[in-house]
């Protein structure tokens, strides 16, 4: 009687002989072209191609932040205009003008209040522009904003060990009657720290979207027509901060900030094998602060595909953002995963124009990251960490002769 061993085999023998030529899920093909069929792969993209820093500059108006000062770079004035009230007078007095602290600086300052000579709007006030128009922009006659050369007030020593929790410029009855009968060009007043060329102090008070006792106030003075002291307490209509960056961006650093704010820009080329066979399973980029030269608390950051050519600040990016990711005082590395911009790449279905990564609230609270650019100190550098798949090949185990050709049909058993 024959072996059920010998009997078994040659079943199984016949079996795969004559099934050979019949249609039926195809084992992954293990051979040929690293990772085809295989597990998933993983490559570094560690060489950027382009980078680079540009400035950024956002108005400062409408925020909840007066800044006056000068630290981490940065520096900064602030703007305020007040609407006069129609009154019959026959005197004016002094007058006081107040700010109220949110934060401020141990060693002691003075601040100085003079009165500003041109126009400006507090939505579109920078540094540079005062204003716009049909034309354009209207620029200050001298960047930092115009004011009357003359001191109308100073206010100091002002300090967190004084319990400095006002600050408060008595300005003169005399000036106080000049504002009054130069109504027609009421442009308000600048706040400025003095001898803010040497001191590193950055000072931050509450602008007129607080609390209405937070609020900046003018509180005015005068004798009326019929001999009656009176008091009117006027509160700030229009308020803006205006900054500058007075320290260079560190050519060894790409910078991403606020206040003034700052943009990052980086293309990262990919590489041949990662064509549109490929299956991009997911990506990463990842960047390294340098937190020793960082001024923040935890942000927000975003990174945006861009759209075409680069062009500094009309750089155009495409809508919605890619990712966020949080960056935090005293860590290092941020992360964001870039899976759908790189599938979109991989796929052809987008041009690789790089990335741009900014704070996601360009806002005025002055803050900046220096991040390592790609020839920095080794393991901090920007790179991209994809994680792929290669297809198996098609029945019969045969490649295509070419991109999308037709393998060969399978070998007969016969």
């Amino acid at each position: 009687m024959p072996d059920r061993r010998i009997i078994a085999a040659a079943l199984t023998l016949a079996c795969l002989l004559s099934c050979s030529t019949k249609e039926g899920p195809v084992a992954p093909w293990l051979g040929g072209l690293p990772g085809q069929g295989s597990q998933p792969l993983s490559l570094v993209i560690d060489s950027a191609d382009a980078e680079t820093t540009f400035a950024r500059v956002v108005p400062l108006g409408g925020g909840a932040v007066l800044f006056v000062g000068r630290d981490g770079g940065y520096e900064a004035h602030s703007l305020l205009r007040f609407a006069l009230v129609d009154t019959t007078v026959q005197s004016y007095g002094e007058s006081r003008l107040t700010l109220t602290l949110q934060v401020g600086q141990d060693d002691p300052v003075w601040f100085r209040l003079y009165r500003v000579r041109q126009f400006w709007n507090e939505s579109v006030v920078t540094w540079e522009r005062a204003n716009t128009d049909s034309t354009g922009d209207l620029l200050w006659d001298s960047p930092g904003g115009v004011v009357f050369p003359l001191t109308i007030a100073e206010a100091g020593p002002c300090s967190l060990h004084a319990d400095t929790s006002r600050v408060t410029f008595v300005i003169p009855a005399a000036v106080t009657r000049q504002i009054y009968e130069e109504r027609a060009e009421n442009y308000g007043f600048m706040v400025r720290l003095d001898d803010e060329g040497f001191s590193q102090s950055l000072w931050r008070f509450n602008s007129r979207e607080a609390a209405v006792t937070l609020r900046p106030q003018w509180e005015v003075s005068f004798v009326d027509t019929a001999g009656n002291d009176t008091t009117r307490v006027l509160y700030a209509a229009a308020d803006a901060s205006i900054a500058r960056r007075v320290a260079p961006v560190a050519e060894d650093r790409l910078l991403v900030g606020s206040g003034v704010g700052y943009r990052m820009l980086i293309h990262f080329p990919l590489p041949d094998v990662l064509d549109s066979t490929v299956t991009i399973n997911y990506a990463t980029l990842y960047l390294y602060c340098d937190t020793t030269q960082a001024l923040l608390e935890t942000k927000s950051l975003q990174v945006e595909l861009i759209d075409s050519i680069w062009r500094g600040d009309s750089t155009a990016v495409m809508s919605p953002y890619v990712n966020q990711s949080l960056v935090v005082p005293g860590v290092s590395e941020v992360s964001f995963n870039i899976s759908s911009a790189v599938k979109e790449w991989v796929a052809r279905a987008i041009d690789n124009n790089g990335f741009q990564v900014r704070f996601s609230a360009e806002d005025n609270a002055v803050a900046f990251c220096p991040f390592f650019p790609i020839d920095g100190p080794a393991g901090l550098t920007p790179r991209i960490e994809i994680d792929y798949s290669v297809p198996p090949l098609p029945p019969g185990g045969y490649a295509p002769a070419s991109p999308g050709g037709t393998p060969p049909p399978a070998e007969s058993s016969r």
